[in-house]
C-alpha cells in the first residue's frame, strides 16, 4: 500500500494511485465488514468471504 497517498478525510472517498490516475475507492473496513465482522464479495461470479481476525487483521477466502 505503499503507493497510495495519505488516507482522505471523509470515510468512502476516493484516493488516486502514485502509478495509476484512475480513481481508487477508499472504504472503511468497519463499515464494509458491519457488526458481524465479515462482507461476501461477488467477482466474476465467484463468492469471496472477507472478515476480520481475532487479532484485527483481514483475511480474504474463496
Amino acid at each position: 500500500m505503499s503507493n497510495l497517498q495519505s488516507a482522505p478525510q471523509k470515510p468512502d472517498a476516493a484516493v488516486k494511485t502514485a502509478s495509476d490516475s484512475a480513481t481508487v475507492p477508499h472504504l472503511l473496513s468497519a463499515r464494509l465488514l458491519g457488526a458481524a465482522g465479515e462482507a461476501v464479495i461477488e467477482h466474476e461470479g465467484n463468492l469471496y468471504r472477507l472478515r476480520r481476525t481475532s487479532r484485527g487483521g483481514l483475511v480474504l477466502t474463496k
